[in-house]
């Protein structure tokens, strides 16, 4: 047996004996057990295909040339971007038992992959047992994607592609024996992103979500639990990045919108669909590589457009000139809606003379705590498009905010956190790195072992500030106005628990919470109090355009005025007097959106507020 090959299988032992331990320890432990042996065997595996299967030695500066040998092998991407990821985790997060649950479920697709791969080009057989890892499948789940992947299994060839153009929401995996399917969310490709439009759709194939896609889509049915239930079917897909998307991004290196002529799109998404690679990756190619698949894109063409641009990007990008990040992140998804937003009207000296807004440096600087204009990335397409070395300081800071945003935890203590070496260090260097305007806002803060963002501190202490103010006196003669009003018959208030709440509504308080379960009477308690408040002047603020248009089915009282908070707090002209404040579910409002309001809404003298509350434990 070659050496490699015995590596391989010694690590491949280790990695199945902890599987086996799957029924003896958590989900968790076997996880963490199973992580801390994934990067060795990847590098190994990597090593295998760089030899051509051929013996080597596992030297470091083989193992360099191994990585970057996958890079560029479209066959073999799914290992480098695995490799990507553990090495991720290696060098950013220390690896406790949930958060091991967690990645080890992600990478779950990837061993299986991992091992398809190994035994279809050398027949080596490893993770012989991956399925005792307990993915807790609900059983009639299971069932229900089993007549699925038969139904996909029987599909007999690929079909014509349609000529629509879609944008993928999310692509979930699933198993069925020892074969991956994936289901896929998908909306039409256009600038006006709609969550009720959304369509489902299962297949065998392992899409590419980056781009805008063509489909094959196929109408079929299974049985499941007495009923029919209808499903749709890819056989066959296609990258089909936009004209405009192509038009838009080339406007931020010229200045001016290029037409890329139909041949070269049409090149271009042969190469993406075929190979799985995506743009950012030819950025990263060396030049002998680069150079091969321009050649191949252009074919008998004399000149090429996009690809013009895609060498004006490579060269900022392996300079590191400011502007690569937007750049890298830009091609990795081609969104029209996400391009126009950063696109600039003039040649940005700041960000390498592209045409790109002021708006979009922040995110230029620290693109693992920033957002672009109008977008906020996930953090795992910025892993993904961005390189995240040395950017420790970028990812303490959005662990705070998370521990803030997320988890309702103010202060984070500097000794809980873990995989961070020099907490202080890494403070200084995030807060030197914020735009000047957002430094005294934005900056982190350590205070008796206690690290803060001070924005959010500082909102905190003025929401609480402003509500004890509102607290401390109730409305004059307030209960026993109620009480008439309650001894009318036009009242309409039948429960005595919503009489007697409002009866000390706003006795010794402008301030009332109103929180409770779905289904308790909330709205309607809301409706009695717009009622009672009949001929006041009354303004209701809610999220979203859905939640306005609930409330306005709910509450029948009349001089009442309904408003989404954004529309709120970005018209200037809105800023009237109110004698009634209503903000439904206030555990889905930012702070910062929180103080903005408290702010800016002004009240008569017996004014009150009511913050109606889903979640009592809201931050």
């Amino acid at each position: 047996m070659l050496s490699i090959d015995r590596q391989i299988y010694n690590i491949d032992s280790v990695i199945c004996r902890h599987f086996d331990n799957t029924g003896f320890s958590s989900r968790g432990a076997v996880s963490q057990d199973v992580l801390s042996q994934l990067r060795n065997f990847l590098e190994h595996i990597m090593l295998k295909f760089y030899s051509n299967g051929n013996d080597i030695t596992d030297s470091y500066e083989n193992i360099c040339k191994a990585i970057d040998y996958v890079q560029t092998r479209g066959n073999l991407k799914l290992l480098y971007q695995f490799h990507g990821y553990l090495q991720i985790v290696a060098s950013h997060y220390t690896l406790d038992e949930e958060n091991s649950e967690r990645l080890m479920l992600k990478y779950y697709v990837y061993l299986r992959k991992v091992r398809s791969l190994l035994k279809t080009q050398w027949n080596m057989d490893v993770l012989s047992n991956l399925e005792r890892f307990p993915l807790n499948t609900d059983e009639t789940l299971q069932e229900y994607y089993d007549r699925i992947a038969d139904k996909i299994r029987n599909q007999t060839a690929k079909t014509v592609l349609g000529t629509e153009k879609y944008y993928i929401q999310k692509i979930k995996p699933f198993f069925s024996g020892t074969d991956i399917f994936y289901e896929v969310t998908f909306t039409s490709a256009n600038d006006h992103e709609n969550k009720h439009d959304r369509v489902i759709a299962f297949s065998q194939i392992d899409i590419n979500d980056n781009y805008a896609v063509k489909f094959s889509l196929t109408p079929d049915s299974i049985e499941i639990l007495g009923k029919t239930m209808p499903i749709l079917i890819i056989n066959n897909w296609e990258v089909a990045i936009r004209d405009c998307e192509y038009q838009n991004f080339s406007s931020i290196i010229r200045g001016t919108t290029a037409k890329t002529g139909y041949p070269e799109q049409q090149a271009i998404a042969r190469f993406l669909t075929t190979t799985g690679y995506n743009l950012v990756d030819l950025l990263d190619f060396s030049c002998a590589a680069f150079e091969r698949v321009k050649r191949e894109i252009a074919g008998t063409r004399r000149q090429l457009v996009f690809f013009e641009d895609l060498e004006t990007c490579r060269q900022i990008s392996s300079n590191h000139n400011p502007g690569e990040n937007i750049l890298r992140y830009l091609l990795f998804h081609m969104n029209n809606r996400v391009i126009k937003k950063q696109r600039g009207n003039s040649e940005n000296e700041l960000l390498s003379r592209l045409y790109l807004q002021n708006g979009c440096i922040p995110f230029e600087k620290m693109p693992f705590i920033s957002s672009l204009i109008g977008h906020n990335p996930k953090l795992g397409d910025l892993f993904a498009c961005i390189p995240s070395k040395n950017r420790k300081h970028e990812l303490l800071a959005r662990t705070i905010r998370n521990n803030t945003e997320i988890s309702a935890q103010l202060f984070t203590t500097v000794t809980e956190l873990q995989g961070y070496d020099d907490v202080e260090e890494l403070v200084r260097e995030y807060n030197r790195k914020l735009w000047f305007g957002h430094r005294d806002r934005s900056k982190l803060v350590i205070e008796n072992g206690q690290i803060f963002i001070n924005e959010y501190k500082e909102d905190t202490c003025q929401i609480i500030q402003t509500l004890q103010k509102l607290s401390c006196t109730g409305i004059t003669n307030y209960s026993n106005t109620v009480r008439a009003w309650l001894s009318s018959p036009a009242c309409g208030v039948d429960s005595e628990e919503k009489k007697e709440a409002l009866l000390r509504m706003f006795a010794s308080s402008h301030v009332s919470i109103v929180y409770g379960s779905a289904g308790t009477g909330k709205s309607t308690l809301i409706n009695h109090v717009s009622h009672f408040f009949s001929r006041n002047r009354k303004l209701y603020l809610a999220q979203t355009h859905p939640a306005i248009d609930s409330l306005k089915r709910k509450v029948t009282a009349g001089n009442v005025t309904f408003m989404t908070i954004a529309k709120f707090l970005s018209e200037s002209t809105l800023a009237l007097e109110n004698d009634l404040l209503i903000i439904d579910e206030c555990s889905t409002v930012s702070n910062r959106d929180m103080r903005a309001i408290l702010e800016k809404a002004k009240y008569k003298g017996s004014s009150g507020v009511i913050v109606d509350e889903n979640h009592p434990q809201s931050q």
